[in-house]
């Protein structure tokens, strides 16, 4: 645990010091988190154009502006804070149309009526490759994979699903996920090499 802790904190210590010289300010991590939070709050159901007024100022204030707003928002309801904070997990698994929406963005624009037809592959590729993890896991997944994924699932309702949160968020899970599927084509140590014919003979 130490030498965690010490690692992390030599990795970052070259991050603090840069956000102490440009914002003479202790920044752990990023000043997006407040903008983030207010994105979850006011459109729980995917991202939505920053208002210009709280970007008018630098970035400690835009941030300071956004996590103001952002608590007075959720005073004002809490439930619905967390239930559409609750919604978004299901939504960002049962949806991967993120890779077809950045297509439509490419300029020159072209092919759309073939993107449009081709839009629900990313969602059928990631339902198998959630079925594929979710048997592996269960059948012989190596018990240190499967902490690492429980681990990974764990931050998306501890951490992600309380800020602006869709399906590009969770690809940090792929690798995993795709790792625990791999393991239903390994052959279980246990089981008996079946004998050729030529064998025991």
């Amino acid at each position: 645990m130490a030498i965690a802790v010490a690692v992390t904190t030599l990795t970052l210590l070259p991050w603090w010091i840069r956000n102490w010289l440009v914002f003479h300010a202790f920044v752990p991590l990023t000043t997006a988190g407040p903008s983030g939070l207010w994105i979850g709050v006011a459109s729980p159901a995917g991202w939505v154009q920053l208002p210009r007024e709280f970007l008018l100022g630098g970035e400690l204030e835009s941030a300071r502006l956004f996590a103001a707003e952002s608590w007075r928002l959720i005073v004002a309801d809490p439930v619905g804070y967390l239930l559409g904070s609750l919604g978004k997990i299901p939504a960002a698994f049962a949806q991967s149309d993120h890779p077809i929406g950045l297509l439509f963005t490419m300029q020159p624009h072209r092919h759309g009526a073939l993107l449009m037809r081709i839009g629900w592959l990313p969602t059928l590729a990631t339902l198998a490759m959630l079925i594929a993890a979710a048997w592996g896991i269960l059948r012989n997944g190596p018990p240190q994979l499967n902490r690492m994924i429980l681990a990974a699932l764990a931050y998306i309702p501890l951490v992600a699903m309380w800020f602006e949160f869709s399906a590009r968020h969770r690809y940090y899970l792929t690798p995993l996920l795709l790792l625990a599927a791999a393991t239903l084509a390994a052959r279980d140590p246990d089981s008996k090499r079946p004998e050729s014919k030529g064998e025991g003979s």
